[in-house]
């Protein structure tokens, strides 16, 4: 889940203002962490807590509410959509298509081992509070991608477990001068998915992501999370990563 901490980390000083280009400096005392790090922690601690102690699909399905309504009220000034941020004191499903089912998925591709447990559990997180059927295949798919790369280091399962879904993936040098904010699910995940598949190494994939523009904390928290998956990430990525979510570490690997 690192992976798309960093993609969060590095997108957030671009959200408002994109960087159509790859040229850029990484991290700067302008980047920080978000909403997106937030409910990936808050995710991560309820996968735990699901695991520890053998809980229901349905004890599941409180458990990532009850953590992220937890998480949401620990930690309120991140950057939260309005709809999401009343969700913690409503915490009951609001049919929301937005790209915050996906932005969170990581932690369980990586928690559970087994591609229909990594899918039950990504649509029960997303379920929640994004009950939009857009919003529950995007965490779907997002997740079981990310568990693809992470089995299998090959960028050809991933797209074809992609498109299975039914998305269609860009190249990137086409989309880039006319792609333009869109924080739904379906506008984020193939975009994302294709700056990780144009990628060499896990920067490159990042700085795909930045240079598409729109929404560029989730587009590269979510392209994060699969380069992670694939290559690994760089120690002095990982030691820049803990420096900015500090004190809000749950337990980042």
């Amino acid at each position: 889940m690192l992976g798309a901490i960093i993609g969060d980390i590095v997108g957030s000083r671009f959200e408002q203002q994109n960087r159509k280009s790859k040229t850029f400096e990484l991290f700067t005392s302008n980047c920080h962490i978000t909403d997106d790090t937030i409910m990936t922690l808050a995710v991560a601690e309820a996968c735990d807590n699901i695991i520890n102690f053998d809980l229901t699909d349905l004890a599941a399905k409180h458990e990532f509410r009850d953590i992220m309504v937890k998480w949401g009220k620990d930690h309120p000034s991140y950057g939260y959509g309005k709809g999401f941020l009343a969700w913690f004191d409503n915490p009951v499903p609001y049919c929301s298509f937005g790209n915050g089912a996906i932005m969170r998925v990581s932690p369980i591709a990586w928690k559970f081992d087994n591609l229909d447990k990594v899918e039950k559990y990504a649509q029960l997180s997303a379920e929640v509070s994004h009950n939009h059927p857009s919003a529950i295949a995007g965490a779907v798919a997002i997740a079981g991608a990310i568990w693809t790369a992470r089995k299998t280091k090959d960028k050809k399962q991933v797209k074809d477990y992609i498109e299975s879904f039914g998305y269609d993936i860009p190249k990137i040098d086409i989309i880039r001068p006319t792609y333009e904010f869109d924080c739904s699910c379906d506008g984020t995940i193939p975009v994302a998915v294709a700056a990780y598949l144009e990628s060499k190494n896990f920067e490159d994939a990042i700085r795909n992501a930045i240079s598409v523009g729109g929404d560029s904390d989730t587009i590269a928290a979510v392209t994060g999370a699969l380069a992670e998956a694939e290559y690994g990430i760089p120690e002095e990525f990982k030691k820049k990563a803990r420096h900015y979510v500090g004190s809000n570490l749950y337990r980042i690997e």
